[in-house]
């Protein structure tokens, strides 16, 4: 397997590697954190460092065109998003949703590469809508650390670079996917920006050990209720995607 994260989706691909027996490569970021670095090393993922995200997905495009190797992340613009089968799996959390706490209003996903927010969306649509169990879909609010789909929504382009400087490190990249702008578009959701005081402040609020990327997806309710997008009686579904035991933030929080 072969992808280019420097995040939660690096260590996520290099745990399921060593399990099932396989091989796997990571093009990271030169200023990865290290306490990341030394997850996937204990994992035993192959670490290769790059200083831009056109070095890391020019790795991938290489290795992907190799006998036997599996691509699990894009490595071109326009991006489409990550392996199906990988987005495929996040469907089942639309069932969870269902089953503990009925069919919400709204879901608030902090946001990378989009998948989530999209696994979300087409398990509502496909498991549920289409069979007719559910008689509307809940709008999908991406969470983002910068403007990158806001804008590209603005520009109408998917394909461009939409660069920023943040430390919620695992979702810092600079490009954006189809997928998350489907899973918004699907659902008259949107994007949503909060910056790292706003997902400080989140965090210091949720009281829990939460990465602070996680944090800003409750960050983002509060401009979205005080735009009167989320009503006061709503039924909101905030996704936190990871504990801080790796966040290079936590400890300055």
């Amino acid at each position: 397997m072969v992808l280019a994260s420097s995040g939660n989706a690096a260590i996520s691909a290099a745990c399921y590697a060593q399990a099932a027996g396989l091989r796997c490569e990571v093009a990271t970021y030169n200023d990865m954190p290290q306490v990341y670095a030394q997850a996937l090393d204990a994992f035993g993922a192959h670490r290769h460092s790059f200083d831009d995200n056109s070095g890391r997905w020019n790795f991938v495009a290489e290795q992907a065109n190799k006998p036997g190797y599996l691509a699990l992340t894009n490595f071109h613009l326009h991006a489409l998003g990550s392996a199906p089968l990988a987005v495929e799996g996040y469907k089942p959390i639309a069932q969870e949703c269902l089953e503990q706490g009925g069919l919400p209003d709204h879901v608030v996903v902090p946001t990378a590469r989009g998948d989530l927010a999209w696994g979300i969306y087409a398990g509502f649509l496909e498991l549920f809508l289409q069979a007719r169990q559910i008689d509307r879909l809940p709008r999908i609010w991406v969470v983002e650390p910068f403007a990158r789909l806001s804008q590209a929504q603005t520009e109408q382009d998917l394909g461009l670079s939409y660069p920023g400087q943040t430390d919620q490190f695992s979702v810092a990249g600079a490009t954006l996917t189809y997928l998350q702008w489907q899973a918004t578009r699907g659902t008259q959701g949107g994007a949503v920006v909060v910056n790292d005081s706003a997902a400080y402040a989140a965090r210091h609020l949720l009281g829990s050990y939460a990465e602070l990327c996680a944090a800003a997806a409750l960050g983002a309710v509060l401009p979205l209720r005080q735009s009167e997008q989320i009503a006061a009686q709503d039924h909101v579904v905030v996704m936190l995607t990871a504990n801080a035991s790796r966040d290079p933030t936590w400890s300055s929080s």
